[in-house]
């Protein structure tokens, strides 16, 4: 239907454009959709979550998935968990992708580096923190007296063992009110030049066994303008990053997918699209 004719200043062709018209369980949707499918076709899975039904679901259905943990064994614990229950549920290894959120503050010299780390700390708001952490556990931490013990915060709010692991055992309300605004715990936190931080993820991934960084973001675009003026180049000089990106013409060209993979294993590929929408 997307024909995309600049001259005759035509996009579609309407005759093409159907009504989707689909009633589910969960949803109805009339149609037609707003924009045009992708490439890819499907969208790219992605799952989050630690505790064992969430590892069993993206075992099944993930193509990327977003791990947790307190220390590098504690990765590759996790990810091997998840690569064997893959496994398992008959995916190939290396057809889901891992990923985890790490803290890189880059500078042309390490005291430039170190200068920049302070700045964000001192920028730093607790409260900020706090409101960003409670709308992801449904748990406002201000509201509760310091000396309050989270673990019991959680137990009457009934949240299960992967918020629970968030928080350290007898940790109490006011000593996450004073770690809060810190940006440095955690395995994935290096500062320095760009020599110094491709170090470090080179060494990351070789002992967890990770794919991907999710760049923690402290300004907008500063962060990643950083981290692809200092870090890129030497990434790419170890073999370790893209040096272009081709034109996507498939889903193999998504760099999380491993068509394979989804193609033959994943309960996604087995929605079938009505004929009429194999048209483009």
């Amino acid at each position: 239907a997307v024909v995309r004719d600049v001259a005759n200043r035509v996009y579609t062709d309407s005759s093409k454009v159907r009504r989707i018209d689909h009633t589910g369980k969960y949803f109805r949707v009339a149609g037609p959709h707003l924009s045009e499918p992708s490439l890819q076709r499907t969208p790219v899975i992605y799952q989050a979550g630690s505790s064992a039904t969430g590892r069993d679901f993206a075992a099944k259905h993930a193509e990327a998935v977003f791990v947790g943990g307190s220390s590098l064994e504690n990765f590759r614990d996790t990810i091997e968990d998840i690569h064997r229950r893959g496994e398992v549920a008959g995916r190939p290894r290396g057809s889901i992708k891992t990923l985890a959120s790490a803290v890189l503050i880059p500078g042309r010299t390490r005291e430039a580096a170190q200068k920049k780390a302070q700045e964000f700390e001192r920028m730093s708001s607790a409260e900020g923190y706090l409101a960003h952490a409670g709308g992801g556990s449904g748990i406002d931490l201000a509201a509760y007296p310091p000396e309050t013990h989270i673990s019991d915060i959680q137990s009457s709010a009934g949240r299960d063992s992967a918020t629970t692991s968030r928080y350290a055992p007898g940790e109490t309300v006011g000593d996450a009110l004073r770690e809060v605004t810190r940006f440095d715990r955690g395995p994935f936190y290096a500062v320095g030049t760009g020599v110094d931080i491709a170090d470090a993820i080179e060494g990351w991934v070789h002992r967890t066994g990770i794919d991907g960084f999710n760049l923690r973001q402290f300004i907008s675009p500063g962060t990643v303008e950083d981290f692809i003026e200092y870090v890129v180049p030497e990434l790419q000089k170890r073999g370790l990053y893209r040096l272009a990106y081709e034109p996507a013409l498939s889903a193999s060209d998504c760099s999380v997918r491993a068509p394979p993979a989804f193609a033959t294993r994943t309960p996604g590929h087995a929605i079938e699209v009505a004929p009429h929408f194999s048209e483009r």
